[in-house]
């Protein structure tokens, strides 16, 4: 199997994480795909059934947001802000959104730009209905803004890591997946969950930048990928996306009101596309042909 390898296009100013009321400069990292095996190991502490370990492979470089859309953010571009947690600042991760409006804002971002959209949308946000675009055959084709294939996610999330880089932190000196205990040696410092946050969301780019840049991809918020859910096989794939079609949509990353079992880069989290939760937001893509 080829060496992975990223390329980060701009370098935050600090590796550090910033102040809770500051949040990190979101970037675009361009990430130069290679073949990765996606899923968890039997062995994982508090893996799934469905997370069957398998090959995956990438036509596409792609380029991804270092941070989850913040509320500011959000709320510039569509013209509100669902988010419902007022205590929480406008540097802190969107949220309460469902996978139609993530799916919307992609769209939104892309006509700022002047790239095409990737999805057609009906209706008035936050009403509004989406799916993708038929013109483009997968995703990856479409050469606008989109919600990132579970595979781009978690090999982002990975960090050019073949073995889970983060999961091995998650039982530590016996603490167990399924708590929410603080301090936790394991996850403070990493990401944001039910035993460190306060029961909300934080700023952007105040816990966990992996290798490559990215930031709370582990907490903080649950991210919306294109792909509908079913179990992962132990078929070698390339370019996947998911099944045609579905009933739930899979989310990735823990969150700030999750077990510390979510915090994994091969954690699933399906929901249905109408689901509006306060733990929902997301993180764009953009293939780089």
């Amino acid at each position: 199997m080829q060496k992975f390898f990223a390329v980060l296009c701009l370098a935050l100013a600090s590796c550090g994480a910033p102040d809770d009321d500051t949040a990190a400069t979101p970037e675009w990292l361009t990430v130069f795909a290679q073949p990765f095996v996606m899923g968890s190991s039997y062995s994982e502490a508090g893996r799934s059934t469905d997370e069957q370990q398998h090959v995956v492979d990438f036509s596409f470089n792609f380029e991804m947001l270092s941070v989850a859309v913040t509320q500011a953010e959000f709320e510039r571009l569509m013209g509100y802000d669902p988010t419902s947690e007022p205590e929480c600042t406008g540097a802190c991760p969107v949220g309460n959104i469902t996978w139609h409006e993530a799916a919307a804002y992609c769209n939104t971002l892309s006509e700022e730009d002047g790239y095409y959209t990737c999805y057609v949308c009906t209706g008035t946000a936050p009403d509004v209905t989406c799916e993708p675009d038929t013109t483009w055959a997968l995703p990856q084709h479409c050469p606008g803004y989109r919600l990132p294939t579970e595979a781009e996610w978690e090999y982002s999330a990975r960090a050019g890591e073949q073995a889970p880089p983060n999961a091995g932190r998650l039982v530590t000196d016996g603490q167990q997946l399924l708590d929410c205990e603080s301090p936790h040696a394991g996850l403070d410092g990493l990401a944001w969950f039910c035993g460190n946050s306060d029961g909300r969301a934080r700023p952007v780019g105040s816990s966990g930048q992996n290798a490559w840049g990215f930031w709370d991809m582990l907490g903080n918020r649950l991210e919306a990928t294109s792909d509908w859910y079913e179990p992962f096989t132990v078929a070698a794939v390339t370019d996947i996306g998911g099944p045609a079609a579905g009933i739930l949509k899979v989310y990735r990353g823990g969150h700030a009101l999750g077990y510390a079992s979510g915090c994994r880069e091969s954690a699933r989290h399906p929901y249905s596309p109408e689901a509006r939760f306060p733990e929902l937001g997301l993180r764009p893509v953009r293939s780089l042909r």
